[in-house]
């Protein structure tokens, strides 16, 4: 990346002031090319750093409002797949369909059909291509899934790269732009075709050769081999899948290793490093080997104040409101059991109306209340006259201490208020063990909007994400399905 970053800045001197586009695969990638930029002194504002899919949305999207089509959302596609899947007549051969209750199964599929459709592939395409035990309910769900669209007046992404790719007008790049492809990636069908059929100059991105992919030549940038060269000990890394052709090794202090026992303890010793180091912060960048480093990275930061943003995001599953919700479900999974809902309220995740999350977790921990959710009315119930005899029966008690038995009854009272409220909007499941998708996924929007704590402005941003998804799977057909089925698809 770092030649593909000088040639930008090369660009940036040479053709000041032609308009210049830097087609990108994520946002995120989009945000850190012009940061690299900057920090090099490098002026970018003749740059526009963008996907694929926001240009081609911005071509289409007018005539797509026009003719009364609204894109479908990314984040409908496994429980759609997971919905339509299950639909299918018994004459249907079932491959998938059996595995649909294990975890991923429905992004699986989902990614599956994606697939094909940024290939460009049509379902009798498929025919005698697949495993005779797969091809049937492959090609059936990829027609079900386009039949789908088709009645629900919906465009996939595929669809708006497709309808943007024939369009004659309107491109927003014109013949004298200057057009770049980030290299390393390799596009989709249909992707590459809508990069080619916008007007401009394409210049070839520097890329180091790594070797071959089998597509690179025909999907990916087109671009222009730069050998590696190894001017300090840093540049090493260059040869880090090829330590047998690496030159020999500077000791010029470019390059520092250290081993540590576990990824907290690299943590730690990586903030030492850039304490000692007395550099900007704004200029350290930290490269982590997996995401299951990012969340304990981010957090190990936010310990000690330091300003600092992911490429990647935050993850939606361990923000906080996403821990709420997730351990609601579980509650419901489980069958109700007492100690799940009062972790949620100890842990500060949820707080049931008026009543402080600890008071309701002391509360619940007092009615002996185990599991199921018809025991935890009538225990509270019970809880709560407790509360009112003492209060009443004792002629000597302290008048003050009185009114603390009475103000627990109170609380009491809205932790009652509370599960009522939160038994109306998730419905007992019928005599068969079925719920209604729509009336479950509308209580955990409520829920959201009013039980859910949030403690700052990134759990408010989390918050509003879950909301809209949330939202986006109300546009499936309400259906009945068991309460384990729900918690799985969610």
């Amino acid at each position: 990346m770092r030649h593909f970053i000088e040639q930008l800045e090369a660009l940036a001197k040479s053709h000041k002031t032609d308009a210049k586009w830097v087609f990108v695969p994520t946002r995120s990638l989009a945000a850190t090319l012009p940061e690299r930029l900057l920090h090099r002194g490098c002026d970018w504002a003749n740059f526009r750093f963008v996907t694929p899919f926001e240009i081609a949305f911005e071509m289409v999207g007018p005539h797509l409002v026009s003719a009364g089509i609204r894109p479908k959302p990314e984040e409908l596609g496994p429980s759609l797949i997971a919905r339509l899947a299950t639909s299918f007549p018994n004459d249907v051969s079932p491959h998938f369909r059996p595995l649909l209750s294990q975890p991923g199964m429905d992004m699986c599929l989902w990614r599956t059909l994606n697939e094909l459709r940024m290939a460009g592939i049509e379902p009798h395409q498929l025919i005698g291509r697949l495993e005779n035990t797969k091809e049937p309910e492959l090609v059936a769900l990829l027609q079900a899934y386009l039949d789908y669209l088709t009645e629900h007046r919906m465009a996939d992404r595929a669809e708006v790269f497709l309808q943007s790719a024939s369009l004659s007008s309107g491109h927003p790049t014109r013949e004298a732009d200057l057009l770049l492809e980030a290299p390393f990636h390799i596009w989709s069908p249909v992707e590459r075709r809508f990069l080619d059929s916008l007007p401009g100059q394409r210049h070839r991105t520097r890329r180091l050769d790594f070797g071959e992919a089998r597509r690179r030549d025909t999907l990916g940038a087109r671009s222009e081999i730069t050998i590696r060269t190894g001017k300090s000990d840093a540049d090493l890394l260059l040869w880090l899948t090829d330590p047998d052709q690496a030159p020999q090794f500077k000791n010029d202090g470019t390059l520092q290793l250290f081993a540590a026992g576990r990824r907290d303890a690299e943590l730690k010793e990586v903030k030492r490093r850039i304490v000692t180091s007395e550099l900007p912060i704004d200029q350290v960048e930290i490269l982590l080997a997996d995401a299951g480093s990012h969340d304990l990275a981010m957090d190990c930061f936010a310990a000690e104040s330091w300003p600092c943003t992911s490429s990647v995001g935050s993850s939606l599953i361990s923000s906080r409101p996403g821990q709420a919700l997730i351990g609601l479900l579980d509650w419901f999974e489980k069958g109700y059991p007492a100690f799940r809902l009062r972790e949620l309220f100890s842990s500060q995740l949820l707080r049931p109306g008026s009543v402080p999350s600890g008071v309701a977790a002391f509360m619940l921990d007092r009615t002996k209340a185990t599991w199921m959710r018809a025991s935890y009315l009538p225990n509270i119930k019970r809880l709560r006259g407790t509360y009112l005899r003492r209060a009443e029966s004792d002629e000597e008690m302290d008048e003050e201490y009185a009114e603390a038995l009475r103000k627990k009854a109170a609380q009491a009272e809205g932790l009652g208020d509370w599960f009522r409220s939160l038994f109306q909007r998730f419905r007992a499941p019928s005599t068969e063990g079925f719920i209604e998708w729509a009336t479950w996924v509308e209580g955990l929007l409520e829920t959201l909007r009013n039980d859910v704590v949030l403690s700052g402005q990134s759990d408010r941003a989390a918050s509003a994400r879950l909301e809209c998804f949330l939202s986006e799977l109300l546009l499936l057909e309400s259906f009945r399905l068991p309460v384990n089925d729900f918690v799985r698809t969610l």
